[in-house]
């Protein structure tokens, strides 16, 4: 049978594509986790449907037969970034059906962040905050109503990201060595921090990597690292953090307009993202923001533990095209999460 291993048992894929990579999950309806994988970053609104869909299906193949799996699954999950138009949306699962019938037997498809709070706030929605290379804000009302805030790409949007928050360091350092803005501190770790990091002598030496051909968001993002290490004992690289904390929880309170009044009380949050890796830095300007809201009570934080959002992916699919639930194994929503932190608003 279509989507079947043996044994009655059913096939399932998941993926989550974020713009830095985006990663292949096989799972079983026992809750076992049977092979995964990953590739690059992948955006369906650069992709394209046809980019993406190919990149998705000869991934899944390759993986697959790697395994010793056979192909089609039952139900592919896709949660890819930029997969916000409902009729791009549609569009993708038709054209994917059509074209890879050998790889899925059913699509479903929306957002990483979606997917990712379906696997693990399944009873009763919840918020999920990505915050890597970009950042976005998506809450999923138990009624399954999704809303969002933020998730438009670096140019109009990323606010709080790695992305985000290197281009407020480097701009910090032209801008101040400009005589544009007036320095509070010492900006020389800082600039010293960008210049090593790129290998670069002086400023005008990160023009390319800011406008050059080979220009990259994540290689951007990656100075988000180095900058968190300084923030330690550097109050310029520390007020970025603060900066970044403050506009996560701002988006979090954009969000809450549409809360369910009981979610006040316990708001569900998963942290997903390279950057909150920073929480200590972040977290006193992520306070000071919900001090904006004073109708959130409390805020816990979790962050995934075994489950990654692809199997998330595979599960609703599972869910929404075939009727399957875990109640067992690595796509169960009990090894779904663990709690990071509780922030009670006074």
């Amino acid at each position: 049978m279509t989507g079947q291993k043996g044994d009655g048992v059913r096939l399932y894929a998941g993926v989550e594509g974020g713009a830095t990579h985006f990663h292949v999950v096989f799972i079983d309806s026992t809750g076992q986790k049977l092979a995964e994988g990953t590739g690059e970053g992948l955006n369906l609104l650069i992709e394209g449907v046809e980019g993406a869909s190919k990149k998705i299906a000869d991934n899944l193949k390759d993986t697959a037969a790697k395994a010793g799996l056979s192909l089609p699954v039952a139900a592919l999950g896709l949660g890819l970034a930029g997969a916000e138009d409902e009729a791009v949306n549609a569009k993708m699962v038709e054209y994917f059906t059509t074209q890879y019938a050998d790889v899925a037997s059913s699509v479903h498809l929306t957002t990483d962040a979606v997917v990712a709070i379906a696997a693990t706030f399944d009873a009763g929605g919840g918020v999920v905050i990505i915050a890597g290379t970009g950042s976005s804000c998506r809450l999923l009302r138990e009624d399954g109503e999704v809303f969002g805030c933020g998730g438009w790409g670096h140019l109009i949007g990323d606010g709080g990201s790695g992305y985000w928050i290197a281009q407020r360091a480097i701009q910090q350092v032209f801008d101040i060595d400009d005589g544009l803005v007036a320095p509070t501190s010492d900006i020389g770790p800082l600039k010293n921090a960008i210049l090593k990091h790129f290998k670069v002598n002086d400023k005008v030496g990160l023009l390319d990597i800011l406008y050059g051909s080979g220009f990259s968001k994540a290689r951007l993002a990656s100075l988000c690292e180095p900058l968190a290490e300084l923030a330690a004992s550097d109050p310029v690289a520390a007020a970025i953090f603060y900066d970044a904390g403050h506009l996560i929880g701002r988006h979090l309170i954009a969000v809450s307009k549409n809360f369910d009044q009981g979610m006040f009380e316990n708001v569900p949050v998963l942290a997903i993202g390279s950057v909150w890796k920073s929480w200590p830095l972040l977290k006193q300007g992520f306070q000071d923001a919900l001090g904006g809201e004073r109708r959130i009570r409390r805020v816990a934080i979790y962050e995934i533990a075994t489950t990654p959002a692809a199997v998330g992916a595979a599960m609703l699919a599972a869910k929404l095209r075939v009727g399957e639930t875990f109640e067992n194994g690595v796509g169960s929503p009990a090894h779904a999460a663990q709690l990071k932190d509780v922030i009670q608003n006074p």
